[in-house]
């Protein structure tokens, strides 16, 4: 189903390169909407990664080449939300938001 007021807002989706949230990012990107995805990147951690598995820049750049290729609109962000600082960071790059999901 596509939603005409999706059109041209910005959504700004948390964790948007796997599972629920990959599906949230291709099914806002396919109804018009300019995505965000915030993803966690394992290179980045500190401390680093302890054994968790975590998609990665890899799979939100594999995400975002798909969504481009339908005609989409996407950016990419990067971000351990446990850091207090990196919420600010996202608004910042995604600008003004009209949905956050998280």
């Amino acid at each position: 189903m596509v939603d005409p007021h999706l059109a041209g807002r910005t959504i700004l989706v948390t964790g948007g390169n796997s599972g629920i949230g990959e599906a949230t990012v291709r099914a806002f990107a396919a109804q018009g909407a300019h995505v965000v995805l915030h993803f966690l990147d394992a290179e980045t951690l500190v401390p680093p990664n302890m054994g968790h598995s975590v998609a990665g820049r890899a799979r939100a750049e594999a995400i975002a080449e798909d969504v481009r290729a339908a005609g989409g609109g996407i950016d990419l962000a990067d971000g351990d939300l446990l850091d207090p600082s990196v919420p600010a960071r996202l608004f910042d790059r995604a600008g003004p938001v009209d949905i956050l999901v998280n």
